[in-house]
């Protein structure tokens, strides 16, 4: 009986010994394994949308009307005022990223692009005329009229995203919390690099330096 024991005891030694030995040979085959899973379902993504900001613009034009010979003609100016609601997108491109290994450590180098504004949406039955006057002898606002108006607007809303509401920061700050996330979801930590850009139009200030909104503007961050 004891030695049935022993034999046992010696065959689930060795069992055990060879189950190590495999799984140690495959630490390496399954790191590539998690590095390769990691970057297709990144760039299977395609983009990642990491902040949205809700917002309300106002379009406005004027025109003072024409003239002769310097001389202003009366009657011939007119004015147009709108308010509206949109919705921002601001993401990075995934398409572009590039992950490799640091070597001795459980961790990847995964550098992504700085965010971009994706998508300026805004919802047609929330623009709202407030005011539109003519004089007798102007032509009213017609519909092409009042959307050029309103594009010269969203435009205006681009700019301030960047330059003012700092949207851009903030999404890079997300889309590095959801990498650093996903790739520790899957048992390695992530350094996260974003590519610096040449000739990058857009500033990234940091938050101290950012000035009031002066219109309504909520931001949500996705996650």
């Amino acid at each position: 009986m004891f030695l049935s024991i022993a034999v046992v005891l010696a065959l689930a030694v060795s069992i055990g010994f060879n189950v190590w030995l495999f799984t140690r040979g495959k630490k390496p085959e399954a790191k590539k394994s998690i590095i390769s899973i990691i970057q297709t379902k990144i760039k299977d993504a395609n983009e990642m949308v990491t902040l949205r900001s809700y917002f309300q613009g106002i379009a406005s034009d004027t025109e003072t009307g024409k003239s002769l010979m310097g001389i202003h003609i009366p009657a011939t100016g007119r004015k147009f005022l709108a308010v509206y609601s949109g919705e921002i997108l601001c993401g990075c491109d995934l398409a572009k990223i590039e992950i490799s290994e640091r070597f001795d450590l459980n961790k990847i180098i995964v550098k992504i692009p700085h965010s971009t504004i994706m998508n300026i949406t805004v919802n047609p039955n929330d623009i709202k005329v407030y005011h539109q006057d003519k004089g007798l002898f102007a032509q009213a606002y017609k519909l092409d009229d009042q959307n050029l108006v309103i594009a010269s607007s969203i435009e205006e809303m681009r700019n301030k995203a960047v330059s003012e509401w700092n949207l851009l920061f903030r999404s890079d700050e997300n889309a590095k919390r959801n990498l650093e996330a996903f790739v520790s979801s899957l048992g390695m930590d992530a350094e996260i690099i974003f590519m610096e850009e040449e000739n990058q139009e857009q500033e990234l200030k940091e938050p101290e330096e950012l000035e009031a909104i002066s219109i309504n503007n909520n931001l949500e961050a996705v996650l």
